[in-house]
């Protein structure tokens, strides 16, 4: 019966839709997080020249970052979805410019130590619901090449952190603002 109900909403959608035979889809990435050990795929649906709906799928693997500033070693793993919907200020050629709008999507983490402290492992594991605004600039080239700057910045709604020491992820649970920044290269379809 769900199955059914959906299947006649996209019919319905994609019929009445009138730009649908038009649409244009981004497929970027972001090489700063691959560097870091978190990429990011996004692909934005471009449903009018001054709205999109962009979808984010990221992981986290291998040692993090600051663990080796923090003389701690960690091996890390994790998952983050986001729904991102946009819209443009003074597009030049649909979607493009100046944007701000909303996101929000589920974020997992995991973090294990390679070294204990006193016998006790300092890993956590983290889920988390956010929400939030963003804002940015995106550069679409002639030749389809996509260039995309922005920020978000919110909060969690739900949030369930484990860890083995406390029950709670010391300081940091106090807080439950979340945000991302983004370099993203692609290509518009």
């Amino acid at each position: 019966m769900v199955a059914r109900s959906l299947l006649i909403s996209l019919i319905l959608f994609f019929s009445l839709c009138p730009n649908h035979a038009s649409a244009q889809i981004e497929i970027k990435t972001s090489p700063i997080g691959l560097l870091l050990s978190s990429p990011n795929i996004y692909a934005d649906y471009v449903i009018s020249n001054e709205i999109s709906v962009e979808l984010t799928l990221g992981a986290n693997f291998g040692q993090s970052v600051f663990s080796t500033r923090f003389n701690n070693p960690n091996k890390q793993s994790g998952y983050r979805v986001r729904l991102n919907g946009k819209y443009y200020f003074n597009s030049e050629d649909g979607a493009d410019g100046w944007y701000t709008g909303i996101y929000f999507g589920p974020e997992s983490r995991s973090v294990t130590y390679e070294r204990t402290i006193n016998g006790i492992d300092q890993g956590f594991k983290l889920f988390r619901f956010n929400a939030g605004f963003n804002a940015g600039f995106k550069w679409v080239g002639i030749s389809g090449i996509v260039f995309e700057l922005g920020l978000g910045l919110g909060r969690s709604f739900i949030k369930n952190i484990s860890d083995s020491r406390f029950g709670s992820f010391g300081i940091f649970s106090e807080s439950d603002i979340t945000g991302f920044g983004r370099a993203a290269l692609g290509y518009r379809f």
